[in-house]
């Protein structure tokens, strides 16, 4: 009983860690392609 407790914690914490690391690369890359637009007007 235990172990399958255990066992699901585990694939909840790995599930939500995906997740969190999906959620930070997006805004990166949002944060990126801001930064891009802003130094390719400034260059323009």
């Amino acid at each position: 009983m235990i172990k399958k407790l255990f066992i699901f914690a585990e694939i909840e914490l790995f599930t939500y860690l995906c997740i969190v690391k999906k959620i930070m690369i997006v805004e990166l890359i949002k944060k990126s392609d801001e930064f891009s637009v802003k130094l390719i007007r400034w260059f323009l």
